[in-house]
């Protein structure tokens, strides 16, 4: 999703490129790191969310937080739009129950620059959130990681 200069959210057409490790065990989305709009200059556009889907409930990978994070530093963390001063950028997981009919069942959410992942589950209609893992930067000009679980409520009410 990206913010455009005349003040509008945009959603680029999603890839179906993807990568295996090398067992083949592992499918990753290969997330396109620049957005083509023909309606406007690539350096006017603002990144604003990292778009995916996960097959199953399955959270935010250290791969997709190192992506965001390599984006951030390509495109800036911090883009400027009119309804909001400022947004970081991030990356939302969307996920699914049941593979035969899928449903957004809720979404993980990681800004970049924090510490926390987020998970967002659709209740009864509403949404419930709470905090799944904590990001561990050993080195972050190296961009070294590590994913801990960690089970907490989120901060604050309302939804994203």
């Amino acid at each position: 999703m990206y913010y455009t200069p005349d003040g509008k959210y945009k959603i680029s057409k999603l890839t179906d490129v993807t990568k295996s490790n090398a067992f083949g065990k592992k499918v990753n989305c290969l997330i396109p790191s620049k957005v083509e709009d023909r309606d406007y200059p690539s350096d006017s556009i603002k990144y604003v969310f990292l778009l995916h889907s996960h097959p199953y409930d399955t959270p935010i990978s250290e791969d997709d937080i190192l992506f965001l994070e390599r984006e951030g530093e390509r495109h800036g963390f911090d883009p400027e739009t009119q309804d909001r001063k400022k947004l970081r950028i991030s990356i939302v997981a969307f996920f699914s129950h049941d593979d035969g009919a899928p449903a957004c069942d809720g979404f993980y959410i990681y800004s970049a620059q924090t510490t926390r992942i987020f998970k967002w589950t659709r209740t009864q209609g509403h949404l419930a959130c709470e905090q799944t893992h904590v990001v561990d930067w050993r080195d972050y000009d190296n961009f070294d990681l590590s994913i801990t679980s960690s089970v907490a409520p989120c901060p604050g009410k309302g939804t994203p």
